[in-house]
């Protein structure tokens, strides 16, 4: 009996005595970009434990702290008990801290401190998309997944296996999106591309794409000049393969008198909604052009400011566009606008031409330079093309995919301002002009009210104008002109005089 006492006496001695837990080991493995393993022992000393692992982005353990779950062991054992502990979402290319803590009852032990850097992660590409024109291509592309700064570089050819010509394209900062011009292409015809991206982690590239440009304009056409819409009668460009539509089917696409007073023969405009429509080929991104318009705002004031036309996103950078109030004429890049000194009167005709070249956009006002401004940044994303919100008319727009020059400009506006044999052309009004020969007072005799009376020289060119019924052209040179009369109802007449 004696004996057996003594026997529980020593073991509740020695176990109330025993050591503490001690972590021997401490390592981790399997480090990925969101991932790692820690293992650890522990030498129990046949005492009840649980245990996790732990880790943190800092040696404190104070920031972006995590744990295992804590899991108990009542398993005794003379050596070390091998554990490991999972851990998933972890940050690319970050530094994490670990440990592993034992606990009894409520005494903790913690082991040394370890460390791991996550790897960091190769860009993941997102959908790629294109957009052709004649002789060249914009390529839209995104990052949705990367570490660090990635370069970005396009290549296409005309084969899947031959894209060997190349376009460095800045670099992507993680993630994000962007897009190139590409130059020198030929019409007609199929090209392959490929976007790669390349940070310190690795190389990726996106899936190949395919787009087909655009063919060359017909011979004949007007250097340059990818599209022309002449509003008469319609809303179709000349080739008749694209066509405006109204923003709101309660305000339709409507047509009215042109700068000659020849009705239906501009667009008529409307603050209540746009006309719109894409049109395909027209320059985007950085690349020159020039769009040239006509328009006739019906009221203006320095706080209302009407748009003739702007193409591209609604977001910095990413628009080309034209809009104006009493006293500027506006470049207009969204968020990259400039104001230029101009002065606009209501219910007159107005020529505008707007320039792109070389990162320089510039504004002319009836053949006259307003101011130009650098743009480098100019960045138009796409050809969805606006015209209007304003209660006006535009007429005899041009798209050219070059930068027209100072004489061409010239020309465009001085040609816009005669009036051509087509014009002279309508006579449905009965009307009788004397005396002919003239030398001061032009009497008119007609049966309705006068809407407009026009003088032309044999130029074609403007040179007086009336509502009467009898005008004055005393101070017009000796010669042959061609007067125009238009009648309340919009009937016409044209006939000839002379000047002596």
């Amino acid at each position: 009996m004696k004996t057996r006492l003594l026997f529980l006496f020593l073991m509740v001695f020695s176990f109330g005595n025993a050591q503490p837990p001690t972590i021997p080991s401490l390592s981790h493995q399997n480090v990925t970009s969101t991932s790692a393993t820690i293992n650890f022992q522990v030498q129990n000393n046949c005492l009840t434990y649980s245990y996790r692992a732990e880790l943190a982005t800092n040696g404190s353990f104070s920031a972006s702290f995590m744990t295992s779950t804590q899991i108990a062991n009542n398993y005794c054992s003379v050596s070390p008990i091998s554990h490991s502990a999972d851990f998933t979402g972890l940050l690319p290319n970050t530094t994490y801290y670990y440990r592993a803590r034992v606990q009894i009852s409520s005494n903790l032990y913690y082991s040394t401190v370890g460390s791991f850097t996550t790897a960091g992660l190769t860009p993941v590409f997102g959908p790629t998309s294109s957009i052709p024109a004649v002789s060249t291509a914009i390529v839209n592309y995104s990052l949705i997944a990367g570490v660090g700064s990635s370069a970005i570089t396009i290549f296409w050819g005309t084969s899947a296996g031959a894209m060997t010509n190349s376009l460095a394209n800045g670099t992507i900062l993680n993630s994000g999106s962007g897009n190139g011009t590409i130059t020198g292409l030929s019409p007609a015809t199929v090209y392959f591309y490929v976007v790669e991206a390349v940070n310190s982690n690795g190389t990726v590239y996106s899936t190949t794409g395919t787009f087909t440009t655009l063919p060359a304009p017909p011979a004949g056409t007007e250097f340059g000049l990818l599209k022309e819409f002449k509003f008469d009668g319609d809303s179709y460009d000349t080739t008749n393969s694209v066509q405006f539509v109204s923003s709101d089917g309660s305000n339709p696409i409507a047509y009215g008198l042109d700068r000659f007073n020849v009705s239906s023969k501009s667009l008529i405009t409307t603050a209540a909604a746009f006309r719109q429509c894409t049109i395909p080929g027209i320059p985007i991104g950085n690349t020159d052009r020039t769009i040239s318009i006509w328009y006739k705002i019906n009221a203006i004031s320095t706080t209302t400011y009407p748009g003739p036309f702007a193409y591209g996103g609604a977001s910095t950078y990413n628009t080309f566009g034209y809009y104006l109030n009493s006293v500027n004429a506006v470049f207009q890049g969204y968020a990259y606008d400039q104001s230029f000194s101009n002065t606009t009167v209501a219910g007159i005709w107005y020529h505008a031409v707007v320039i792109f070249e070389s990162g320089v956009a510039k504004i002319y006002v009836n053949g006259i330079l307003k101011g130009e401004i650098s743009r480098p940044l100019l960045n138009t994303n796409n050809t969805f093309f606006r015209i209007g919100n304003f209660n006006g008319f535009v007429d005899d727009l041009k798209i050219y995919d070059r930068a027209i020059s100072a004489s061409e400009i010239t020309n465009l506006y001085n040609s816009g301002t005669t009036l051509s044999s087509s014009n002279f052309s309508q006579n449905n009004l009965e009307v009788k002009l004397y005396p002919n020969p003239v030398r001061d007072i032009l009497n008119i005799e007609i049966e309705n009210d006068i809407q407009s009376i026009e003088v032309y020289n044999i130029q074609g060119q403007k040179v007086l104008s009336s509502n009467q019924k009898q005008i004055n052209v005393s101070d017009l040179a000796n010669g042959m002109y061609m007067v125009r009369i238009q009648d309340i109802d919009n009937n016409i007449a044209t006939k000839k005089i002379v000047i002596k």
